[in-house]
């Protein structure tokens, strides 16, 4: 999670590492995406490929030089693999050529289709897109981006050839679902601020140092983030899975293997494909809120929190009806009376209401607010007092 950069230059909220996926596809005990990719290479790959060109990222040369490997095994073809931007092309050329593009995850397309723009002057040129992971909103812009990349000299939308390993369907990188870069500026004010919030007389040397760690993982993330996806307990652990996880369809797994970047995923996954299958669209004369009882039903910390970061600040917009205000004010208070005993993620729920994703009704929040004030744990005294900076005492200003 919070890896790399799109083509337009923002942190991707998933950072598909497709070398993690697959590492060898001579080995006889192949996964479902090595298994695949074998038989796509196999099935759908010509044996007359002129260049094997590949975009921007590690895992796109990854990829390419996977292919490479597998024509030189399977047909004794030492093909050349190299950087798009690198590719040196032979105007007026008369002799047909095939040229394969790998890309390991598009989202956009923009990256594809500068390689297309440059490929399409080879006039009696095929050109193949194979791409590890495609992700779109819906089936619709996968469709579209499908058909425009395909769309070639023939005026259809079959010129050239697109296949995919996998596609995921997943919320636009530049929603208002990405939470840690609101995260880390929050945490930049508390550390480094002009004391906006009010924090500098309560908050100790010890959850400095909390703040100050989370800020570095948030800063300085050049391998993302995977078991520091979320804040940790009030004892220092990290949160993890209990077991009987209903969307994991699998058994043989430990709780504390699984890492918080999968459970993430899950969840963002399990989140959009409902959005898509009731159709759901936030307008002006329609709102939909997450149900509350959600975080009943689903009340391990690391699933709570994860339904946090996943859920867009409208879903999680509670204002806009106080009863579902005051049961989620309850299941906050609950979260941190808990925090001790149980498996909760007090310290997600109070940074969601930090960073406004998520949204209580202001007597909600001062309820809240009265009860834990003083509460023996620093870091929740610390966000409590932002809240009722940010939130109660503007509001009674």
């Amino acid at each position: 999670c919070y890896k790399g950069q799109n083509s337009l230059g923002k942190t991707r909220d998933i950072y598909i590492d497709v070398s993690k996926l697959f590492l060898d596809l001579d080995r006889i005990d192949l996964n479902h995406f090595e298994k695949k990719t074998n038989h796509l290479l196999i099935n759908q790959l010509p044996i007359n490929i002129t260049s094997i060109i590949y975009v921007d990222n590690a895992e796109s040369k990854y990829i390419a030089d996977k292919i490479k490997n597998y024509y030189y095994k399977a047909h004794s073809l030492n093909i050349e693999s190299v950087h798009y931007k690198d590719l040196k092309l032979t105007k007026n050329l008369k002799d047909p050529s095939c040229y394969l593009v790998c890309s390991s995850c598009i989202s956009n397309g923009k990256k594809i289709s500068e390689v297309s723009r440059r490929l399409r002057t080879q006039e009696h040129s095929q050109i193949i897109y194979f791409n590890g992971f495609v992700r779109c909103i819906d089936d619709k812009a996968y469709s579209n981006l499908m058909s425009n990349i395909k769309y070639g000299k023939y005026n259809d939308f079959s010129t050239y050839s697109f296949i995919t390993i996998d596609k995921i369907l997943l919320p636009n990188e530049d929603s208002d679902i990405i939470s840690w870069e609101f995260e880390k500026d929050l945490i930049n004010k508390l550390l480094h601020g002009f004391d906006e919030f009010q924090t500098d007389e309560v908050m100790t040397e010890k959850t400095k140092a909390f703040f100050k760690k989370r800020y570095n993982e948030l800063n300085n993330n050049d391998e993302g983030l995977v078991n520091n996806v979320f804040l940790n307990k009030s004892n220092g652990k990290r949160l993890v899975l209990n077991k009987n996880f209903a969307f994991f369809k699998f058994t043989n797994w430990k709780p504390d293997k699984i890492q918080q970047s999968k459970v993430y995923f899950s969840i963002l996954s399990v989140l959009h494909n409902f959005r898509i299958k009731k159709n759901i669209k936030q307008t002006i004369y329609e709102r939909h809120i997450l149900d509350p009882e959600n975080f009943n039903r689903y009340n391990d910390g690391i699933i709570q929190a994860s339904i946090l970061r996943a859920s867009t600040n409208k879903e999680l917009n509670y204002e806009i009806d106080s009863h579902s205000s005051s049961i989620m004010s309850n299941i906050i208070i609950n979260s941190i009376e808990d925090s001790k005993d149980k498996d909760s993620a007090p310290y997600e729920f109070l940074m969601a209401i930090c960073i406004g994703k998520l949204t209580l009704n202001k007597n909600d929040l001062i309820k809240i607010y009265e009860k834990h004030k003083k509460n023996t744990d620093n870091i929740i005294a610390v966000l409590l007092k932002t809240i009722y900076s940010k939130y109660i005492n503007m509001s009674l200003n």
